[in-house]
């Protein structure tokens, strides 16, 4: 149905050409006002749109009315059913229209307190009137220069939220009680057998009683039980073997108490055998006497050598002597060697006396001179010497022999540390400088041990390191030893 133009309309003197002339952009939306262009004079915001065409002087206006009633109408539509309300302002903050239903407050026409607030960054923003507190969100719009504010009571919104949580307590309250329900059930499932288990227990632990706990079911109690009586079969399996085991002893008692008589037996024929070196020390003295009487001090020289060599060597039994006992054997050693090979052979001896009161494994050292005479000096046509040293260095105890020999081959060498390195032990030429390494890494730990250099035609230089122990730590490498000297 069509709808009559005003009889006496005149767009010339109309508010809408009063809009347009205050505003030079193309598009202008007007403020809320009575239609002036048709008879029912409904409440409209007008949007003017300029434009001009081809071949005509003057400038065209396509205006466009927004029924109020109508956009009212469709925000009501879309409004909450909570108590709240949505209004649209234009960008000078006034009153485009308003769903009015559920909040009424005098600042609704209040341009100014709209213009501050919208002029703000903040989307959330609360604000009070009429002693009533209300909670605004206000966004933009995208192709109007209107702002759309949605306002809520705080006080309904509360009233929301407790209805909510009581419902939500009441849901959880129920589903407590459920999972309470069940949870006692679950247990007592669980709890009915552990109990009939352990009573089972406990009647074995008095009754001695061996036959195995029932369950039906594969579960985990079920595993539980089977694991049970594996265990009661296991310890059925021991007492048996218990049994045994206490025959057993009783026979090895018997073999203890001959085993025990044979050893002190054998203690008493060691200490017998001591008898032995004590003759071949003053065997060895009185040659060396009568050998002084008859002028031969080379013989005198070496008988004493010897016996040094002998005594220290043997050390009443003991493994780990002092660094001066291991300095006089391989000087003992030396000077029977220099009364054999004579101008051949030169030796010094060079020992730091800081280290004469630590310990280190015995007759190290002669097994390496010995090396060295016979692969070093003895092969070479000029006069050898072999110097001996002994330092400490950054905490280690290091012993060295060095010669003038003819020297290891590269190849050979890198194979000798390696095997060394590794705590291999070999026969033949090398015997002794692996049986040295193994007895020192025995004693004191694989860090520790012997290490070969040498530069081929010009000599060779082996290397002890050892930890600076002294007499009372002795003990923690070898219990039960006589540390004496």
């Amino acid at each position: 149905m069509g709808v009559s133009v005003e009889a006496n309309y005149s767009f010339e003197n109309s508010k809408i050409q009063e809009e347009l002339s205050q505003s030079e952009e193309r598009v202008v939306w007007g403020k809320v006002q009575k239609d002036e262009i048709f008879i029912t004079h409904r409440q409209v915001i007008p949007v003017m749109y300029r434009f001009t065409i081809n071949g005509y002087g003057g400038e065209c206006v396509l205006v466009a009315n927004i029924d109020k009633e109508r956009l009212t109408a469709y925000l009501y539509e879309i409004l909450p059913k909570d108590g709240s309300d949505i209004m649209i302002l234009d960008e000078y903050g006034k009153l485009v229209t308003y769903t009015g239903e559920n909040i009424e407050c005098d600042l609704v026409n209040n341009a100014e307190h709209w213009q501050k607030l919208l002029h703000t960054d903040e989307a959330f923003t609360e604000t009070s009137c009429s002693g009533e507190q209300y909670l605004v969100a206000q966004g933009a719009l995208v192709n109007a220069p209107w702002r759309i504010v949605y306002m809520q009571s705080e006080s309904k919104m509360i009233g929301q939220l407790k209805k909510i949580r009581a419902v939500f307590f009441s849901v959880s309250m129920f589903a407590v009680v459920i999972a309470l329900a069940l949870l006692t059930k679950i247990v007592s499932s669980v709890t009915q057998p552990l109990s009939q288990l352990s009573q089972y227990m406990h009647g074995i632990e008095h009754e001695n009683d061996m036959e195995g706990f029932q369950y039906p079911y594969s579960n985990e109690i079920g595993t539980l039980a089977s694991s049970f009586n594996g265990m009661l079969a296991h310890i059925q399996l021991l007492l048996e073997e218990q049994e045994k085991y206490i025959t057993q002893l009783q026979a090895e008692k018997e073999n203890v108490k001959l085993e025990q008589q044979l050893k002190r037996r054998a203690e008493l024929k060691a200490l017998q055998a001591q008898i032995n070196p004590h003759f071949l020390y003053n065997t060895l003295e009185s040659i060396r006497w009568k050998a002084e009487r008859a002028g031969a001090q080379d013989i005198s020289q070496m008988t004493m050598s010897l016996a040094t060599l002998f005594r220290i060597g043997l050390s009443r039994g003991q493994e780990i002597i002092a660094v001066k006992q291991e300095m006089e054997h391989v000087q003992s050693y030396l000077q029977i060697q220099k009364l054999r090979y004579g101008d051949k052979l030169n030796y010094t001896v060079d020992f730091e006396e800081d280290i004469m009161q630590l310990y280190t494994v015995k007759l190290i050292l002669q097994p390496l001179v010995e090396n060295a005479i016979y692969h070093g000096i003895k092969e070479s046509e000029n006069d050898g010497l072999i110097s001996i040293a002994g330092r400490k260095k950054d905490g280690i105890l290091e012993l060295r022999v060095e010669d003038n020999g003819p020297g290891i081959p590269a190849s050979r060498l890198e194979i000798l540390n390696k095997d060394l390195q590794r705590g291999l032990c070999v026969s033949g030429d090398g015997y002794g400088i692996f049986n040295v390494n193994e007895r020192i890494r025995l004693y004191f730990g694989t860090q520790y041990g012997l290490t070969l250099a040498s530069k081929f035609g010009e000599g060779t230089v082996a290397t002890i390191t050892l930890p600076c122990i002294t007499q009372s730590e002795v003990k923690d490498y070898v219990p039960f030893v006589d540390c004496g000297r």
